[in-house]
């Protein structure tokens, strides 16, 4: 149909009521999908995450670093570097089991005697591996006796005192794991957070924390998530660009194989042996009213460890040992991974084996292994200071 200038008229779509505008239509649009997103905030986010991490940790109650009583099993997990850099020709599938308990750690066996506590980050807590691969499930049952994992939260005392008098533990002792690349911390004080109790008792408290935890969890969006690993799908360089492939860094081994880092990991992170010293020390002296022993377990980088196995070799300088041997000498026992870690992952390597996980930033079970191993051996001469013929 022309009008009466003789051009052509286009005549609008039409909607019952009316003609379609975008006036009308974006409105519509922002309000189902605000709708569709309020609606899918609690479903479960096992379908759409790597790992078992982003799930577990979704609804934390407070003071701790996971969901209570939660449990989770997918064969087909993968690390976290390969995420972050979207690069799914070197992701490493295997199968992840992963649960917690009543409290929001990860401890799924509550047999024999509690001796132990370990603290540290998500390397304590077994990011990446089954329930019976982590530190403190190894370490547990190379002693024979059972260890707490209170790993992936803030390793402050009034932690450990709270475990240690809910747990009635005395005469036990504290694993501290820490890594080259965190700063050594302040002396670890309560944080505000954990002494709110309001006149709360424990069972009314441990209630009100997982309230407030499934509140703050419902703010991560199931929906926003499965719009960007749709996202990440299409960037993802077959298709088009990758433009996530640089928020880590790829290497090659001098076996052929390649590996993956965190760009944090290739800078060097050197420690002052001073304040370790002051770090540990007051919590080695606090721990003393539970009759209590520390060891700190210092855990290198997974560059310092595989950088001198790269093509060509790299140097990646660390003073572990040093502030090993410090603490040491001032009578707080420890002890530094990165000679033993060096030594086996060079050793694993001609047979195509690993400590880390290629496509991650943590160690995986063999890596794990190795450390128990290496701290049962330093912890029994703690044992042995206290209690001779223990």
């Amino acid at each position: 149909m022309t009008n009466s200038n003789g051009e052509q008229n286009v005549e609008k779509p039409r909607i019952a009521g009316g003609y379609i505008t975008l006036g009308k239509t974006i409105p519509w649009v922002l309000a189902l999908s605000f709708i569709l997103d309020l609606s899918l905030r609690p479903f479960p986010l096992d379908s759409l995450t790597f790992r078992a991490w982003e799930t577990a940790t979704r609804y934390a109650s407070l003071g701790a670093p996971f969901e209570p009583e939660r449990s989770f099993s997918n064969p087909k997990v993968y690390g976290d570097l390969a995420a972050i850099g979207n690069i799914p020709s070197l992701r490493k599938y295997h199968l992840e089991k992963f649960s917690t308990d009543a409290n929001g750690f990860r401890n799924s066996n509550s047999q024999g005697k509690l001796k132990g506590i370990l603290v540290g980050d998500s390397f304590s807590a077994g990011s990446g591996v089954s329930d019976e691969e982590t530190l403190s499930s190894i370490c547990g049952e190379l002693r024979g006796e059972r260890i707490l994992n209170a790993g992936a939260v803030n390793p402050n005392l009034h932690l450990v005192r709270r475990i240690a008098e809910r747990e009635n533990l005395r005469g036990g002792y504290v694993l501290y794991q820490h890594l080259e690349r965190s700063p050594i911390p302040e002396p670890p004080y309560a944080p505000f957070m954990n002494n709110l109790r309001f006149g709360m008792d424990d069972d009314t408290q441990t209630k009100v924390y997982r309230w407030l935890g499934f509140i703050r969890g419902l703010d991560i969006s199931p929906l926003q998530i499965a719009i960007k690993r749709e996202f990440k799908e299409l960037f993802n360089g077959d298709i088009l660009p990758n433009i996530y492939c640089n928020s880590v860094v790829r290497k090659k081994l001098r076996n052929g194989d390649e590996m993956l880092f965190l760009p944090e990991d290739i800078r060097e992170h050197i420690l002052s042996p001073d304040d370790a010293v002051n770090c540990w020390k007051f919590y080695r002296d606090s721990l003393k009213s539970y009759e209590m022993d520390l060891l700190v377990i210092l855990v290198p980088t997974k560059y310092t460890v595989y950088a001198p196995l790269l093509q060509p070799p790299q140097t990646n300088h660390s003073n572990l040992a040093s502030v090993a041997a410090r603490l040491n000498a001032e009578g707080i026992a420890a002890v530094d991974l990165t000679g033993v870690f060096q030594k086996e992952a060079a050793a694993l390597l001609d047979k195509g084996e690993f400590i880390y996980w290629q496509d991650d930033t943590h160690w995986n079970a063999q890596g794990i292994s190795i450390a128990a191993h290496k701290l049962v051996e330093k912890l029994s001469e703690v044992r042995e200071k206290r209690d001779p013929g223990s």
